[in-house]
């Protein structure tokens, strides 16, 4: 089984590779980039293991969970909030 991690992507020097990688794709593989480690698919990032999205003790979402979002959210709809008619994700 073969596959492509954003670690294995990272880790291979550019220098090398032909033809030469366009600005654009080296942006996606940089350490702040999108596949980099703290990009959001990276492990530090938005939606990695290490980052704050999740139930492990170190994820600020765990802290903030026994907050009651749903009221919260029906007062900002009432009050033409994103969701309202009004606002961009209503009607």
């Amino acid at each position: 089984m073969v596959f492509v991690s954003s670690s294995t992507i990272s880790k291979a020097d550019l220098s090398k590779v032909s033809p030469q990688l366009d600005s654009i794709y080296q942006a996606l593989i940089n350490p702040t980039g999108p596949l980099g480690d703290n990009g959001p698919l990276g492990a530090l990032g938005a939606l990695g293991t290490l980052g704050p999205i999740g139930y492990n003790t170190w994820n600020p979402s765990q802290y903030i969970s026994g907050f009651n979002w749903e009221d919260y959210s029906q007062f900002l709809t009432v009050n033409g909030g994103p969701l309202s008619a009004d606002g961009p994700l209503g009607a």
